[in-house]
């Protein structure tokens, strides 16, 4: 019997590698996506190189912030990500290391730097969330021509896949 994503996922996590990031991509989605990933330039800038797993300090986190949907973060020039992650469907997990990545380059930037940039993202974060719960409100109404209409999508997205892509936002 073949190992399961999780187990794939933390055996990457608990590795020596130093593309953890990347060899996490390659191994939970499908060889389309990493190819179109690939296209994107240099992955060393969007995914992290090293990962930990320390699921007590994703539950300390957790209680601290109040909030139990928190699957990994950044701390102390760590990414860390603990089993709520591994349980994550596949583009989730990508995008969660992507955005903790994210943390780690800001905080390389420096303090003022750091936060001049996250008020400016303020806004297009606002607009994205609109525009994000709009979509669901229309998926969940079977409105797939206003999604593909606001998104530009041609009609050779059918509705099953605008909603697969909604779902995993």
């Amino acid at each position: 019997v073949g190992a399961t994503k999780q187990d794939k996922v933390k055996s990457i996590i608990e590795s020596d590698s130093e593309t953890k990031g990347m060899d996490i991509v390659k191994a939970i989605l499908p060889k389309d996506s990493v190819n179109l990933l690939n296209t994107i330039g240099d992955k060393d800038e969007l995914l992290p190189k090293s990962i930990t797993f320390a699921d007590d300090k994703i539950k300390a986190f957790q209680e601290e912030e109040k909030n139990d949907d928190i699957t990994a973060m950044y701390s102390n020039g760590n990414i860390i990500v603990g089993n709520d992650f591994l349980k994550e469907n596949s583009g989730r997990q990508v995008r969660i290391l992507i955005h903790e990545n994210l943390h780690a380059r800001l905080y390389n930037l420096g303090a003022t730097r750091h936060k001049k940039f996250l008020n400016n993202m303020t806004e297009i974060y606002d607009d994205f969330s609109r525009e994000i719960a709009q979509d669901i409100t229309d998926a969940e109404n079977g409105n797939f021509d206003a999604i593909r209409n606001r998104r530009d999508l041609s009609d050779a997205f059918s509705d099953d896949s605008i909603k697969t892509w909604i779902d995993n936002i």
